[in-house]
This record gives C-alpha cells, sequence and structure tokens, in this order.
C-alpha cells in the first residue's frame, strides 16, 4: 500500500502538468467538459509507463532468471525460468513488465550492445595503463 501511494505521490504532479500544457495549447478548441478525460487518459498512460522497467539478467540459476533493476543494481528480480519467454544470455539488458502473474519480457539488443562495448572498452583501457 505506501508503494502505491509513494507512486501516486510522484505521478500526480506529472499528471496535472500535462494537463495543464494540453487545456492552455487548446483553450479555445477544447471542450471543458473532456479534461477529466484527458486527465485519466493522461494517468493512465504515464502510469503504464512508469510500470516498465529495464533490467539486467544477472544469472539463470537453478529455477529463476536473476534480474538487477539497471538504475539501481540492489533491486533484484526473480523470475521462474518457465515464465522467460526468450534465450537470453548474462548481461543482457531487458525490459520487464508484469501482467497479472506474467511477464512481458524484451530483449533491449541495441542497449545491450552499447553496454558491452562500454565494458570492453574499459577493460581495453585497464589493460593498457598496466
Amino acid at each position: 500500500m505506501t508503494a502505491v501511494l509513494l507512486f501516486a505521490t510522484v505521478i500526480v504532479p506529472i499528471v496535472l502538468g500535462v494537463v495543464e500544457l494540453i487545456k492552455r495549447s487548446t483553450s479555445e478548441t477544447l471542450n471543458k467538459n473532456f479534461i477529466p478525460l484527458i486527465a485519466f487518459a493522461v494517468g493512465i498512460f504515464i502510469g503504464f509507463a512508469g510500470q516498465i522497467m529495464k533490467y539486467t539478467l544477472d544469472s539463470l540459476d537453478g529455477d529463476f532468471g536473476k534480474f538487477l533493476l539497471l538504475e539501481d543494481e540492489l533491486v533484484q528480480l526473480l523470475i521462474p525460468k518457465n515464465l522467460i519467454n526468450l534465450h537470453l544470455d548474462e548481461g543482457d539488458i531487458v525490459e520487464i513488465i508484469k501482467i497479472n502473474e506474467t511477464y512481458k519480457i524484451t530483449l533491449l539488443q541495441g542497449e545491450t550492445d552499447d553496454a558491452t562495448e562500454k565494458v570492453s572498452s574499459l577493460l581495453e583501457k585497464l589493460r593498457n595503463n598496466k
């Protein structure tokens, strides 16, 4: 419940700001009766976007895949292997959306390649400094 309240506290000012921007930019053409509907739609869109999280696959051990939140690797997500619907390698960056009791996992190949290249470059710099 605390997480829901915290999320609502963060999302409300954003929704209000976006709705106010829409109101001011379309003040002459927008019927005022549609403002609550627009606010609802913006809230749903931003709320859904907030549920999409990027993770790095840390390991596939036992019956679970262990994913680390990209922004904070102390946050872990364990997903049963039978719910992982694609082939992944350790270090892959993925986007995960939880839908009911399942997960929609999308491999972010471009971001994975960029991260791999960055790590390789750093390792090469370390080797050259010896």
